[in-house]
């Protein structure tokens, strides 16, 4: 197929800041160990795992210092050696020695890869609904919507581990840092943070909660230091997108207590709506990525069809503003995105499956796109994990998923409809429906 190279449309924001500074730092004042800067004031940390002082970050569970310290990535931006990949703030050898679990929703399955022989060496039923995935060294977290539970299982076997935590309505993203697990309750609109005191079998609860209001729809979280950043979706269903289409910045740095500090909204951005439509920002995904938080934009309207070019919207952290990435009418409604730390991958449903065109992956190199891959009708793109040159898609509806390679810096389809080393590879069985979802995907290190 047809492969177009795009340039970005770098658009600047007029998108307001609810509060000027509010990605700044304070350097008049530096803090003693054990303590945090809170306004103009240190204050002691309640939890030494999951905030650093003042000047520092927090990478892999330890506090460094982001000018001195190049063995860390990730939270700390820095960029790996060119054999190295970043996961959750570590630079790691690339091998092949990773696994790759996939979450089946309609079925309650868990499948998982080997990344060495490209097969499927597992397939358990876990849960109901398994939603999201995540994972901290040999435990395998997944959000069972189902249930409305946290499960921890085995990650060699799926075997639960533990009692399950309860969550909110709908968690649809958990993200693992030091001995904290964090859900986001898309339904319940709330963040949730689950304290496991390092004991993968032990009593685990839940240390704090954090409600971002009525119809808000929080997505996904990404860590920058001790701070977290939300994108918050709206109520489409019932039209009420405004107490979405923003990105919130939360405080973690008391997990007991954690706080709202601020937001972008994305309300006032040009998104180049279609004639006759109006392309709504809101906000599915995001990522750090390169010293930036990328936020990944539907750009529908409101009857769920894109009303406008695929986009991003960049978020510079120091300076405070906010540019419009555009991918093109290729790629459009963008869900999902991933970083290696060297290159940026979209992943774009189109028309939501309905009308085959439109989905795709844009490959993205510092403010270009290298590359866009449009999607076979058979494909629709969704959640992605990128280890190295190795970047493993999921086909949403098809239950199966795709391998590409980057190492050249483009995107080359290895596993797949017309890969050139086999076809998709399965992953979920089908459902009584007759669909198969294949709704997360995690690569553990």
């Amino acid at each position: 197929m047809k492969q177009h190279c795009l340039r970005f449309a770098l658009l600047s924001a007029l998108a307001a800041l609810v509060a000027p500074g509010l990605w700044a730092c304070n350097e008049s004042v530096v803090c003693p160990p054990r303590t945090v800067l809170q306004g103009d004031t240190c204050v002691p940390v309640h939890n030494p795992e999951a905030v650093c002082p003042s000047g520092g970050m927090l990478c892999a569970g330890r506090c460094v210092l982001v000018e001195s310290d190049n063995a860390h990535c990730g939270n700390c931006n820095q960029a790996c050696a060119q054999n190295q990949h970043c996961a959750d703030g570590e630079c790691l050898a690339c091998n092949k020695e990773s696994r790759l679990y996939a979450a089946c929703m309609l079925t309650g399955h868990v499948a998982v890869f080997s990344s060495e022989t490209y097969s499927r060496v597992a397939l358990e039923r876990v849960g109901a609904n398994p939603q999201a995935l995540s994972g901290k060294g040999e435990v395998l977290l997944c959000a069972d919507d189902g249930a409305q539970q946290l499960l921890r299982l085995d990650a060699q076997t799926l075997q639960p581990l533990g009692a399950p935590v309860d969550t909110g309505q709908t968690p649809i993203h958990i993200s693992a840092m030091g001995a904290l697990v964090y859900v986001v309750n898309a339904g319940s609109n709330t963040l949730q943070i689950v304290d496991t005191q390092n004991k993968p079998s032990g009593p685990w609860r839940t240390q704090g909660e954090l409600s971002f209001g009525p119809n808000t729809s929080p997505q996904a979280l990404a860590f920058v230091g001790s701070h977290g950043f939300v994108p918050l979706y709206g109520n489409l269903v019932t039209g009420q997108t405004s107490p979405g289409q923003r990105l919130v910045r939360v405080g973690l740095a008391n997990p007991a207590a954690p706080s709202l500090e601020g937001e972008v909204s994305f309300s006032g951005l040009h998104l180049q709506s279609h004639p006759g439509k109006t392309a709504l920002p809101l906000p599915y995904d995001v990522v750090h990525h390169q010293g930036a938080l990328y936020v990944a934009l539907n750009n529908l309207d409101s009857t769920y069809q894109p009303a406008g070019p695929g986009a991003i919207a960049k978020v510079q952290l120091e300076e405070a503003t906010t540019s419009v990435l555009f991918l093109g009418e290729e790629c459009s409604n963008v869900t999902s995105l991933a970083s290696n730390g060297q290159l940026l991958v979209a992943s774009c449903a189109g028309d939501w499956g309905m009308t085959p065109g439109r989905a795709g992956l844009a490959l993205i190199e510092g403010d270009e796109v290298k590359e866009v891959w449009p999607a076979p009708p058979s494909f629709s793109p969704g959640s992605m994990a990128f280890k190295c040159d190795s970047l493993w898609v999921a086909n949403a509806n098809g239950g199966n998923v795709y391998l590409f390679s980057t190492q050249e810096k483009s995107l080359q389809l290895l596993y797949g409809e017309g890969g050139s080393e086999g076809g998709p590879m399965e992953a979920c069985p089908q459902a009584a429906s007759g669909f198969a979802v294949v709704q997360s995907l995690w690569l553990k290190p």
